[in-house]
């Protein structure tokens, strides 16, 4: 390959980096107007990442903010007392500017700003929640894995309450970017993935196919769509993203029958009796009424039994088009690593 043309850290170089310096896990959040969650996701992974980056604050036009982009809930007031009072290893970095940020692009690239290379980013919503054993196992795989660029966890979106998630699917991705090593002179240039310094996209080039690692039973469990209020945060939802999406050709026209779905309660969603993670109590939130047609388990599912099985299920499903299946190789290199 062209040097000029690729981006490529030589496996030898990454395996040096590796012996000569620790895994460091980053978990980076965005929030705003997130008190539903904020405390419960600061606290979900401390014990297990080494840095925590929070940028709390709205891009323009988002609706419900101050008129300098900041939270109208007690978001602010959350953050500041963790800090304060149950951050004792100094973990903590909060993130603010008095003014709204631009877009997502420029939000997220501050992530990539505050870090150094080699770094592993835990990219996580404030509605996002990982499993403190996961990510024991994910720390455990980085060093079993030295040349690995990216692991890719499956996303459990629930939808209404806490026993229902989508059904995967072009709308509702079980995939996406989450958890990859930083190298200078990456940029978000689009949302949601990143591009190497010469601009490649870590995740859709062929090249970075054999640094992407699958760990089984790795899920990342989202549960905006399962939050109170949830018919108001969808006509905000939709206001923002069509703005953002537009981007992608057709992108807001997939989100715009998303929010129909929801209002005419026609998405279809499995049932869901899987476990949770521990910093979620279930029972503290309150949830609208079952939402949606359920067409089984979870389960049973075609892309979550493969998952659940440690089947080759294919490391690649996001996709903004119109394409009637989503794009899906077969390729698979997942591997089983137990907690430590």
């Amino acid at each position: 390959m062209n040097q000029q043309q690729i981006h490529y850290v030589p496996q030898m170089q990454s395996i040096a980096e590796r012996v000569n310096k620790p895994v460091r896990i980053v978990q980076c959040i965005q929030m705003h107007n997130e008190e539903e969650f904020a405390e419960a996701v600061l606290s979900s992974l401390y014990d297990e990442v080494d840095r925590i980056l929070v940028i709390e604050g709205a891009v323009e036009n988002r609706p419900n903010a101050t008129e300098d982009g900041h939270s109208t809930d007690r978001t602010v007031e959350i953050l500041a007392d963790f800090k304060a009072n149950r951050d004792p290893d100094n973990k903590l970095i909060i993130i603010s500017i008095p003014k709204f940020w631009k877009d997502l692009e420029e939000m997220k690239q501050t992530f990539l700003d505050m870090s150094v290379p080699g770094d592993w980013m835990l990219i996580n919503d404030a509605d996002e929640f990982y499993r403190p054993e996961d990510i024991r196992r994910l720390r455990r795989a980085i060093e079993l894995n030295p040349h690995a660029q990216e692991f890719v966890p499956n996303f459990l979106h629930f939808y209404g309450d806490f026993n229902h998630v989508a059904v995967p699917g072009p709308e509702w991705q079980p995939q996406h970017q989450r958890v990859f090593k930083f190298v200078r002179g990456m940029k978000y240039n689009s949302h949601p993935v990143v591009a190497d310094p010469v601009g490649h996209c870590t995740y859709f080039s062929p090249h970075y196919q054999v640094r992407r690692v699958m760990l089984n039973d790795f899920f990342i469990y989202h549960y905006g769509y399962a939050r109170a209020g949830m018919d108001e945060v969808m006509e905000q939802k939709q206001a923002y993203y069509k703005g953002e999406l537009a981007k992608h050709d057709g992108a807001d026209e997939k989100f715009d029958q998303k929010v129909k779905d929801w209002c005419a309660n026609a998405e279809p969603v499995l049932e869901y009796d899987g476990e949770h993670p521990s910093a979620i109590a279930v029972q503290a939130f309150e949830h609208n009424p079952v939402r949606g047609k359920v067409v089984g388990n979870w389960r049973e599912d075609r892309f979550y039994s493969q998952v659940l099985a440690g089947e080759a299920y294919g490391n690649i499903w996001l996709c903004m088009t119109q394409q009637a299946t989503p794009h899906m190789p077969t390729f698979h290199n997942g591997m089983e690593v137990q907690p430590c």
